[in-house]
């Protein structure tokens, strides 16, 4: 039976979000930005999604991006490797009876390494 190296613990780790929503008639809106950083690791993530009420509420249409940036570098190694992600949302609900939504939704992912 092999036993597991204990896991690294978590140095310096700092974490930074800022995230704000925004209402205009039945459309809200909303973006967050999230950084981590470690000694080996730095990810950066940008979210935008915005969704819109139709027919009196029973309707909802929704969409959303998210971009996020790794980078990583590991320790007393001069290699570093870059992974972009992008991921593409797209959603629609729908009331049909006064207990019964129907939602369907869908998400792209496409990621990049270098």
């Amino acid at each position: 039976m092999s036993s597991l190296p204990p896991a690294p613990t978590l140095t310096n780790a700092k974490s930074f979000r800022q995230a704000s929503d925004y209402l205009h008639g039945n459309t809200p809106h909303g973006r967050f930005r999230k950084q981590r950083k470690e000694s080996d690791y730095l990810a950066d993530t940008f979210n935008l999604n915005v969704s819109h009420d139709l027919f009196e509420g029973l309707t909802t249409v929704s969409m959303g991006y998210s971009q996020g940036y790794d980078t990583i570098q590991p320790i007393n190694s001069t290699d570093q490797h870059d992974i972009n992600r992008y991921k593409y949302r797209l959603g629609l609900s729908q009331v049909l009876t006064p207990t019964v939504l129907l939602g369907v939704s869908y998400e792209g992912i496409a990621e990049e390494a270098t």
